[in-house]
Order: structure tokens, then C-alpha cells, then sequence
């Protein structure tokens, strides 16, 4: 019997922990699956079903109208960034055209000043 407690003794690190372990888990499955009692099927009046047929035609609707609005917004917001492309294009002449070093047609100075006043 001594070595029963003895070993017990050994054991409490881990049975406390397993079984607080245990009895959260029971109380979580009796949460999950208590029983929930039976109920009659109601029937649903035709006035509900009308309501809620309305309801949901009405959201889809609303939320045509909202994508519609927006693809409108984005083809404006398009056309105006081509616009200010096509603008801001007349002004280059080659993007990729580096500059040319340009030859001079005046002959030097003799008298070697940087600027001549």
C-alpha cells in the first residue's frame, strides 16, 4: 500500500495537468453536443416567403447597381489617364532618343576667357 502512494506521489505532475485536461474536454463536448429538443417544422406563411423574396431581389439589385457604378468610375478614371498619356506624348519627341553631342560652328576665342562679357 506505501508503494501504491509512493508512486502516486511520483505521478502528480502529470495527473494534474491530464486531468484538468480531461474534464475541460468533457465540458467542452457536453457544450458542443447538448441535445437540443425537437421541434415541430413550422410552415412558413406565403407572406414571409414573399417578404424574404423581395428582400433578397432588392440586395441584388442594389448590388448591380453598385458594380455597374464602379466598372463606370474605373472606364472614366481609364479614359482619363489615356487622355493625359496621349496629351503628355505630343510633347516628346523620342523617348528613347539619347542626346547628341552638337558641334560647334563659332571658331574659339584666342584670348581663353570661359565667359566674355
Amino acid at each position: 500500500m506505501r508503494h501504491l502512494f509512493h508512486s502516486i506521489r511520483n505521478l502528480t505532475i502529470y495527473l494534474v495537468p491530464t486531468s484538468l485536461f480531461a474534464t475541460a474536454g468533457a465540458l467542452l463536448l457536453a457544450l458542443l453536443y447538448y441535445p437540443v429538443p425537437t421541434a415541430a417544422p413550422t410552415t412558413r406563411s406565403d407572406n414571409s416567403v414573399t417578404v424574404e423574396k423581395r428582400q433578397h431581389d432588392q440586395a441584388d439589385a442594389q448590388f448591380a447597381a453598385l458594380l455597374l457604378d464602379a466598372l463606370r468610375q474605373l472606364e472614366t478614371e481609364r479614359q482619363q489617364a489615356q487622355a493625359q498619356i496621349l496629351m503628355y506624348r505630343r510633347f516628346e519627341v523620342d523617348p528613347f532618343f539619347q542626346e547628341q553631342p552638337t558641334i560647334r560652328l563659332v571658331p574659339p576665342s584666342n584670348d581663353n576667357t570661359l565667359i566674355r562679357l
